[in-house]
Formats: C-alpha cells, sequence, structure tokens
C-alpha cells in the first residue's frame, strides 16, 4: 500500500508509522526519519527499510536498491522488529 492509497501523502510520519502498527505492515520508505530508532523503535514494527536515495535518485537507481533488497529478502525474513538500511550493494540490520 502506498501512503497516497491510503490518502496519507501528505501525513505526518507519525501517522504513516501508526497507520503500519495497525494494518501490520513493513514500513518501506526512503525517509530517514524513521531510522531513527528513538522514535521508530524497530521492536514496535512489523518492519521498517529505509533506502539509501541521493537528493538526484531517478527510477532506474531506486529500482536497483529495490531489487537488491528483494532479492536478499529469505535470508533477512522476517522482517519483524527490524530496521534495514539499504545501500547500494549492501543492508545494514538493527533490531
Amino acid at each position: 500500500m502506498h501512503v497516497y492509497d491510503a490518502a496519507m501523502g501528505t501525513a505526518p510520519d507519525s501517522a504513516i508509522a501508526a497507520l503500519a502498527q495497525q494494518t501490520r505492515r513493513c514500513i518501506v520508505t526512503g525517509d530517514f526519519d524513521f531510522a531513527d530508532v528513538r522514535h521508530y523503535p524497530p521492536r514496535r514494527y512489523d518492519g521498517i527499510v529505509v533506502l539509501t536515495l541521493p537528493y538526484n535518485a531517478g527510477p532506474a537507481y531506486i529500482e536497483r536498491l529495490v531489487w537488491e533488497f528483494l532479492n536478499r529478502l529469505s535470508e533477512l525474513s522476517p522482517l519483524e522488529g527490524k530496521l534495514l538500511i539499504v545501500e547500494p550493494g549492501r543492508i545494514r540490520v538493527r533490531t
């Protein structure tokens, strides 16, 4: 589900996080605010995946990061309680 599909395109991060908790969904985002474990402790979520996106990241770059994540998903599962930072060639995991 995309935030726009949930009519939350302009919602604050806290509202998006609350929706993810209520619906038991993993958050996949380019917003590094979600990597702040003080505000979004991974143990409270069904997964938080933060893509490292440079300011000028185009669709091809984003697609490559998503594919890197998806290709390693089986070794990273379950995502519940984890924060994953996805970078080109590397995925950092924090619990």
